[in-house]
């Protein structure tokens, strides 16, 4: 059994951040056992360290600075924090063929290639969606500050609004950043120009492992990997955040319909997450 610490919402199946549903899901892939303890942001530090978790980086002062998701493999005994390197403890500690693995190589992708391209290729794609989620927080910022518990929403609005005051420079709270109108307008352009980045890319690998001519949505073609694990975090996110409301039936229509067909090809996952989300 594995213990997933996780970041509870006022939503009601409750999961909502980008991090931790990058290890939810891959918890899933992996159909392994495990159960959610919900900890709120002010919290996050105190649990983590009492199970002996490791900091993710360092505060602007130097001070450790704790992050979830992270998890308790009660099978091993390990601790181990943030989604990258929970993937990889999971593809090594419970791996392929008897767990779905999830970085792919030539013996599951049918063309020529090696771990290390793998984990290669999922990394520059994740970079991607690193900068398309900084083109998102003028959206999710506020959306995710508003379905907290009392005791996160205060927390994370100090965080946040000093993130965001010192990137524009001048004082500026959540609100600022996407009020109804021209700005708000603004804001969804720029999103709109990184999903279609990133599905660019996804179009281009797939030249080369479609041989058939099939319709392929995975950024391996056929098969999932982690590079598609977090690319559904991060729409799970939004979507969770937006609550479904008609901003986010938008984006579902992008492209062609491409992410709706994404969220329908990985739909089983998800399901899953709805059902094991207690």
């Amino acid at each position: 059994m594995i213990i997933l610490y996780d970041i509870p919402s006022t939503l009601e199946r409750k999961a909502w951040s980008p991090s931790t549903f990058k290890t939810r899901i891959a918890l899933n892939f992996k159909a392994l056992p495990y159960q959610t303890e919900w900890v709120e942001l002010p919290d996050i530090e105190k649990v983590v360290r009492e199970i002996g978790g490791l900091p993710t980086a360092k505060n602007s002062d130097g001070t450790d600075h704790y992050t979830l998701p992270a998890i308790r493999d009660l099978s091993t005994g390990a601790v181990v924090t943030d989604s990258d390197a929970i993937a990889h403890y999971l593809d090594v500690t419970y791996p392929a063929p008897k767990y779905p693995t999830l970085f792919p190589s030539f013996d599951t992708l049918g063309f020529p290639s090696t771990k290390l391209m793998t984990y290669t290729a999922v990394s520059s794609f994740r970079q991607l969606l690193s900068v398309y989620g900084r083109a998102t927080m003028a959206i999710t910022f506020p959306a995710g500050n508003s379905i907290l518990n009392p005791v996160s929403e205060v927390h994370n609005r100090v965080r946040k609004e000093k993130l965001v005051s010192t990137m524009y420079g001048k004082p500026t709270t959540l609100e600022d950043l996407s009020p109804p109108g021209p700005i708000r307008d603004a804001a969804w352009v720029e999103v709109r120009k990184g999903l279609e980045k990133i599905y660019q890319v996804l179009d281009k690998n797939r030249i080369y492992s479609d041989k058939e001519g099939k319709k392929l949505v995975f950024f391996f073609g056929e098969t999932p990997s982690y590079a598609d694990i977090c690319l559904l975090a991060s729409l799970m996110y939004i979507k969770s955040v937006l609550q479904e409301n008609e901003e986010w039936k938008m984006i579902l229509d992008w492209s062609e319909g491409r992410f709706g067909n994404f969220l329908e090809a990985t739909k089983e996952y998800i399901d899953q997450i709805m059902i094991k989300i207690r």
